[in-house]
């Protein structure tokens, strides 16, 4: 309960799995990585940067597909907001 805020790094290649339960949770992404966001949401919203592609539950950078950083990340939050601020 309450807010988190998670600074993903700036360079590599990862997977990752952030889980909430009611909340908000915020995304940092430096500029420089892509990411791809497989969504897992109750009664929760996803807000992302305009540019983000959406296919049913997977939000998707510009730039992701060819990226040498980037980040896949699955994303599960029962109530609340998770939001992806691009730094």
């Amino acid at each position: 309960v309450g807010q988190t805020t998670v600074t993903l790094p700036a360079k590599g290649e990862f997977d990752g799995r952030i889980e909430g339960a009611v909340g908000q949770l915020i995304i940092i992404v430096p500029k420089g990585m892509e990411l791809r966001v497989r969504s897992n949401l109750a009664l929760a919203n996803i807000i992302t940067p305009a540019a983000y592609r959406k296919r049913d539950r997977v939000y998707t950078s510009p730039g992701y597909e060819t990226a040498a950083n980037r980040i896949d990340l699955e994303v599960g939050m029962a109530v609340g907001n998770v939001m992806i601020r691009e730094k």
